[in-house]
């Protein structure tokens, strides 16, 4: 069992709960929930006794989770890489490594240069954001959750780069797609939609990603 420890960074997460912020052996800033209340210490700041593995949660994202999961499964891989953007092309890498049950989440630089924005468990779809975590990565959690493809296909479309592989896309298909033919049968997914031109496909793809909450 963790031991007890004393907070003294207590703030509002991104999904508005307050909470206490601890940093983790990797060098980020990580969250636990507050479990009996703040108080003041002598110096006039607000502590509180936490459990450094009373992880707080900020929600379920069950849509994202069995994304993952069944890339993972089928795939048989043992590390996964998915690269996508944020409604303003900002760049965001979800990673997973085998005999881990976190997705983590950030903005794909370096390990030391890394930004940690968020963890999501891929077998209950339980997550919660990092302190740098900012609200155009909630938006684009949220988007995959819902419509993880939509999301796959924007990054492709955007950067003619495979968001699974990472390797360039190189036909018509494939661009249209999102993601090439291999990665497509790896991970099971469809390689084309129907009906739809290029213009409407790419629409609809960026307003999934710019989802509003106040709309949902």
């Amino acid at each position: 069992m963790s031991l007890e420890t004393t907070s003294t960074v207590i703030k509002e997460c991104l999904c508005g709960g307050q909470v206490a912020w601890l940093m983790s052996s990797r060098g980020n800033m990580y969250s636990v929930e507050i479990r009996n209340g703040v108080a003041i210490n002598a110096s006039g700041k607000e502590v509180a006794n936490v459990l450094r593995n009373d992880f707080h949660e900020c929600g379920v994202y069950r849509g994202l989770a069995k994304f993952i999961q069944n890339a993972i499964e089928r795939s048989a891989a043992r590390r996964l890489r998915v690269k996508l953007l944020t409604a303003s092309n900002m760049p965001v890498l979800l990673s997973w490594s085998e005999a881990n049950t976190m997705l983590h989440v950030s903005d794909g630089k370096p390990y030391h240069q890394s930004a940690y924005y968020a963890s999501v468990n891929i077998e209950t779809g339980g997550f919660r954001f990092g302190e740098r975590a900012t609200v155009e990565v909630k938006n684009l959690l949220e988007a995959v959750d819902k419509r993880p493809l939509e999301a796959a296909r924007a990054y492709g479309r955007a950067t003619n780069e495979c968001c699974f592989c990472q390797q360039p896309l190189d036909d018509q298909r494939s661009i249209l797609a999102g993601y090439g033919s291999h990665c497509a049968k790896k991970f099971g997914l469809p390689w084309e939609i129907e009906g739809e031109n290029t213009a409407k496909r790419a629409r609809r793809t960026r307003k999934a990603i710019r989802i509003n909450s106040d709309n949902d």
